[in-house]
């Protein structure tokens, strides 16, 4: 079949054809998936993108249905572009890669306290003490890993 072209910048024809189109994704994710035990990890972040990208698709559907909302439609546009960018680097990277992109969180949190203590030298006041020893304790758990090591400025230090 050959696509046709006069469609492809026709946004009526791409609202009429969004349903069809989301059904059919969401009947090729039915029922368990099979992955390697190694690869456990990496598909499920994958799926987690996947999802993510999906409700993004969604909100892109109905802001466009909407016909004055095509800014705010576009902004999410980027949103699902990175996502689906993210799950591609992420399906083809290592296992250490992998594990990084899933604990950046562990150590965000504590950084991203260091630079508001900066800012506000109360901060620690906000945070119960148990929380505060566990954020650090998960920053110090991930932050040696070379890949996420930063410069106090907060930019990536080159190893």
């Amino acid at each position: 079949m050959e696509p046709n072209q006069s469609l492809r910048d026709s946004l009526q024809h791409q609202l009429k054809i969004a349903p069809q189109l989301e059904e059919f994704v969401a009947s090729t994710m039915v029922g368990p998936q099979e992955f390697k035990e190694a690869d456990r990890r990496k598909a499920s972040i994958f799926m987690a993108l996947a999802n993510k990208s999906f409700h993004t698709y969604r909100a892109i559907f109905i802001l466009l249905q909407n016909g004055s909302l095509l800014e705010d439609a576009a902004v999410l546009v980027r949103v699902l572009y990175e996502s689906t960018l993210n799950a591609t680097f992420l399906l083809h990277s290592d296992e250490r890669t992998i594990d990084d992109y899933a604990d950046f969180f562990m150590f965000r949190n504590w950084r991203d306290h260091q630079l508001y203590k900066a800012v506000d030298p109360s901060a620690d006041k906000r945070v119960r003490p148990e929380d505060l020893k566990a954020m650090e304790d998960q920053f110090d758990e991930v932050g040696g890993r070379s890949i996420l090591r930063l410069s106090s400025s907060g930019n990536p230090v080159d190893h």
